[in-house]
């Protein structure tokens, strides 16, 4: 299942394109530098807190929808195992054909569901970026400040330079909550997740 938490999609996207590759230490810091923690971000808007339970909730329904077909399958796979030596060979071959047929039928519902939850998560990401990109540049506008980096890249705190309570509070007042479509993700999308997919199986 995809996993919000762990998502490259959402989890990853307030002010990514931001932040430096290596943590700068406090007296390296100018005026011009203002902080944000992207995760507390995500985790606290309500923006945030609202695609995350939608994708959730999407999860939770191909869970609950498709378990007890994947469970009675296993039962059945299970009880021709304990039998397959008895068969004669051609009703044998005849019976894990057809297993193994609705096994990948089960598998093709599972990823056609999950594939749709992907595409959501995608358009989702993309308002989100949107929505937290534009109140950022706001207040960076407003501070006369040069650039904004992700708080994990600062070594060490810098009081008054930290905006993601106003951050926050801004998004929260800017838009509370997005309809997470269930859609087909683009196609770069869909090879990146089917890559990612095998990775993982390996």
């Amino acid at each position: 299942m995809i996993n919000v938490r762990n998502s490259a999609t959402v989890a990853t996207l307030a002010i990514s394109l931001l932040c430096p590759r290596t943590a700068l230490s406090a007296g390296s810091q100018g005026p011009g530098v203002l902080v944000v923690d992207r995760h507390a971000v995500i985790d606290r808007s309500k923006l945030g807190t609202d695609i995350r339970a939608q994708i959730m909730a999407y999860e939770n329904k191909v869970d609950s929808d498709l378990e007890p077909e994947g469970t009675a399958l296993r039962k059945e796979m299970d009880a021709f195992q304990s039998q397959s030596a008895s068969l004669p060979p051609d009703v044998r071959a005849r019976k894990t054909l057809a297993l193994q047929q609705k096994q990948a039928a089960h598998e093709k519902k599972i990823r056609e569901r999950e594939n749709l939850i992907h595409g959501g998560e995608v358009v989702a990401g993309h308002a989100y970026l949107a929505a937290v990109t534009s109140v950022v540049h706001a207040i960076l506008l407003e501070r006369g400040a040069s650039v904004v980096l992700d708080k994990s890249a600062v070594a060490d705190g810098i009081d008054g330079l930290d905006i993601t309570s106003e951050v926050i509070r801004r998004l929260d007042r800017k838009i509370s909550s997005f309809k997470v479509p269930l859609v087909n993700p683009p196609a770069h999308e869909q090879l990146l997740a089917t890559t990612v997919s095998h990775d993982s199986h390996r």
